[in-house]
């Protein structure tokens, strides 16, 4: 699923939306830079999923410039558990990992 950034609002939609979004504008279907220009838009490139650890997960938290220039979609490591309390009893993230 190819996704494009809004130059000026940062909006990222897939090329179906921003299709949508122009119903009065004959588009092509391979996209060019003429196209992209055209919409005021960038491709969103593809990028590797964040470093985890063994209690983490690697989640997508939209999408960043790389030092090319070019949008990517931006990972995080995130911690598969967190405290909780239940009924009053709290058990804690180690417990959890240890469980």
């Amino acid at each position: 699923m190819s996704e494009y950034r809004n130059r000026t609002t940062g909006e990222v939609k897939t090329q179906g939306q921003w299709r949508a979004a122009n119903p009065n504008m004959s588009l092509p279907k391979v996209w060019n830079s003429n196209v992209l220009d055209a919409l005021n838009i960038d491709a969103v490139l593809r990028s590797p999923a964040a470093t985890t650890t063994a209690y983490q997960t690697s989640v997508r938290d939209g999408v960043e410039q790389d030092s090319n220039g070019n949008w990517v979609e931006k990972y995080v490591a995130r911690d598969m558990f967190a405290d909780t309390t239940e009924d009053g009893v709290t058990t804690t993230k180690a417990e959890h990992e240890a469980a």
